[in-house]
């Protein structure tokens, strides 16, 4: 009943976007797949391509953030004239900001949510390690520097929380969550990630 001129689609494998999808072809109105994330572009996550949406369905084109993923959807067999690249006003920021970094002697552990997925199963040893390799990375930064550590949460919230890890290691560890990752990232010394992540900035 509503006259929809085109849909931005953001994953393909959810029922519910197929049957919109599938709808919106019998009324040919154009369909975009919005860029998913960056997770593809490592060959770990080969395994899950047929899974996540990382490729257009057919008659649908992509809108991806910038060339690397556009060369990565063109490698796996789809046409070029599929693809827009438009950025993303989410990171685009990232790239944006003025370059006068304030060092303030930190070192910035960025962690979002921990997923260690398997199609076999999800192996609980793999949290315990997440656990030694944060008390570790703390351990080596605490006894090898005297830089101030600062953690940086996923904004979302996820099964598996990492802040009492850390309040355990040492509860005097600021621990970020909803603040802007631009003004983190631009006031640290080091940035280490502890999975792969775009750490979302909040708005």
């Amino acid at each position: 009943n509503s006259k929809i001129s085109v849909v931005l689609e953001w994953a393909d494998t959810a029922f519910e976007e197929k049957i919109a999808v599938h709808i919106a072809k019998k009324y040919k109105i154009p369909i975009f797949l919005l860029q998913h994330g960056t997770s593809p572009l490592n060959k770990k996550w080969e395994k899950y391509h047929s899974l996540i949406p990382y490729f257009p369905p057919e008659g649908v084109k992509s809108l991806t953030w910038g060339n690397p993923m556009k060369k990565f959807i063109v490698k796996n067999g789809f046409s070029s004239e599929e693809i827009i690249t438009l950025g993303s006003p989410r990171h685009d920021k990232f790239f944006n900001e003025p370059q006068n970094l304030e060092n303030d002697q930190t070192i910035l552990i960025a962690a979002n949510g921990f997923m260690e997925y398997n199609f076999a199963g999800n192996d609980t040893r793999s949290y315990e390690y997440l656990e030694e390799y944060i008390k570790k990375i703390c351990q080596v930064i605490k006894k090898k520097s005297n830089k101030k550590i600062v953690v940086k949460l996923h904004p979302g919230q996820f099964y598996y929380d990492i802040k009492p890890v850390i309040q355990k290691i040492d509860s005097s560890i600021p621990i970020l969550q909803n603040q802007n990752i631009v003004d983190s990232i631009k006031s640290c010394d080091v940035m280490i990630s502890l999975n792969l992540s775009l750490i979302h900035i909040s708005e």
